[in-house]
């Protein structure tokens, strides 16, 4: 094998990527718990999260192309998250005032 410095530092770059996406993902699964808990949602604008999900979309190819393993693994989580958030938002709509 021939390995470089630049591969780890490269490892590295992707390590710490995937850790930010690994974050907002459990974030966004705090927002599904409590969104399926409240039956509804107020104050959220459920085309961001829309866009948020496309870009996880995007992500996955993205990484992919770039071969970046561990954002791979951690956009998946953050896809899962931010579809059964937005799909969770859509069916039951926004929360009424009480």
């Amino acid at each position: 094998m021939n390995w470089q410095w630049t591969d780890l530092v490269y490892i590295h770059r992707d390590v710490i990527n995937a850790s930010f996406e690994f974050a907002g993902a459990l974030l966004t699964w705090m927002n599904v718990r409590q969104v399926w808990k409240d039956k509804g949602h107020a104050g959220i604008f459920v085309p961001a999260i829309f866009v948020f999900m496309s870009w996880g979309f995007w992500n996955l190819y993205y990484y992919d192309s770039l071969n970046q393993w561990y954002s791979v693994l951690a956009t998946w989580i953050m896809v899962a998250a931010n579809v059964c958030l937005f799909t969770l938002l859509v069916k039951f709509g926004k929360k009424r005032a009480e």
